[in-house]
């Protein structure tokens, strides 16, 4: 994060940083040349809605030949620019996945990328590393995103079956399928949840064990919270239950709570292991199955903790023996009789 001091001694240092500036730019030679070229910038294009797209024809990183224009009056094109060393746009390609996955069979999406020819094997390793599943473009020569004129990114421009440019969307945000889905008027998915640190996780309403109700959404701002998803026949379920008790003990200012999937007459086993085990923190059986859905949860124990902001900051998938010490680092609230490095 970018900080910006504004104490009294920079107040009084900026004025006179500003006219040496001005004097330095005053004092610079204006040839004819320059001139033309600020005209000659200042005459492009901006790539605006209703507009035709600068077309072009490059061979993509799988060595395929992507023609823009070619899939006009057929599908419409998604294109991302975007860069491995920028965060917003790291942010925002897990959504653009999850778009191609849902709309790859209707929808053409590439990604666009102008780092410098030395930065290509960085890229084919983080496409492998996110998975990604749409096609990639790397441009170093930056002709592609200067004829669009990107002065930001990552920026989104969405051209449809008619071959002109629906919408350009510029920065990171959660709404980023949302906002493709009704650019080119496709009925909305609902909400698109990431189970990576850094992103909302899905919300929930239900009663717990005790009957109070619990609402994820709640602890925003207040608490931050942990969601084991566990079993009672699930052996390393098993052995992390205790630390997590264990964390719960030592940390009541955190909100902890078990979900369990189990079928409606485990309840009293459940019940059971919770007496045995002395489990203080909060438990919902959730029959019904649909909130380890909303998570994606294909192995248990998965942990979710959600910082006091809302947002994910550790997946934890499996038993550690030091789940504790782990819990505490993801949300800041170390032990300082602990060494974590």
């Amino acid at each position: 994060m970018n900080l910006i001091k504004t104490g009294n001694k920079s107040w009084k240092i900026l004025p006179l940083i500003l006219t040496a500036g001005l004097l330095f730019l005053i004092a610079l030679p204006v040839s004819a040349e320059n001139i033309e070229e600020k005209i000659e910038k200042d005459q492009q294009p901006l790539i605006i809605p209703g507009m035709e797209p600068p077309d072009f024809t490059i061979v993509d990183m799988d060595g395929e030949e992507f023609a823009l224009s070619s899939f006009y009056g057929d599908k419409p094109v998604v294109i991302d620019f975007w860069a491995t060393w920028c965060g917003p746009c790291r942010a925002a390609i897990p959504y653009l996945n999850e778009f191609a996955k849902m709309y790859g069979d209707d929808v053409v999406v590439v990604g666009v990328t102008s780092e410098a020819e030395e930065s290509e094997q960085a890229i084919r390793e983080y496409r492998a590393e996110e998975e990604l599943i749409y096609r990639m473009i790397h441009d170093p020569s930056r002709e592609i995103i200067e004829a669009y004129a990107v002065s930001g990114i990552p920026t989104f421009v969405v051209i449809g079956t008619d071959g002109r440019i629906a919408k350009v969307h510029v920065g990171f945000s959660e709404d980023l399928v949302a906002v493709l889905e009704e650019t080119l008027g496709f009925e909305s998915s609902g909400p698109v949840y990431i189970i990576e640190e850094g992103y909302v996780p899905p919300d929930f309403s239900t009663l717990d064990m005790g009957g109070d109700p619990f609402t994820l959404s709640e602890f925003a701002g207040n608490s931050a919270v942990i969601i084991d998803f566990w079993a009672t026949w699930c052996g390393p379920c098993l052995l992390a239950s205790p630390l997590l008790n264990e964390f719960a003990v030592k940390h009541p200012e955190v909100t902890v709570v078990g979900v369990t999937s189990e079928a409606e007459e485990s309840e009293e086993t459940i019940r059971q292991f919770m007496e045995d085990e002395g489990i203080v923190y909060r438990m919902i059986h959730n029959p019904a199955r649909d909130i380890a859905p909303l998570y994606g949860i294909t192995a248990i124990p998965t942990l979710i903790a959600v910082d006091e902001d809302g947002r994910i900051a550790l997946v934890h998938i499996g038993y550690s023996p030091d789940l504790v010490h782990e819990l505490e680092f993801a949300l800041g609230i170390m032990d300082e009789n602990y060494v974590y490095f």
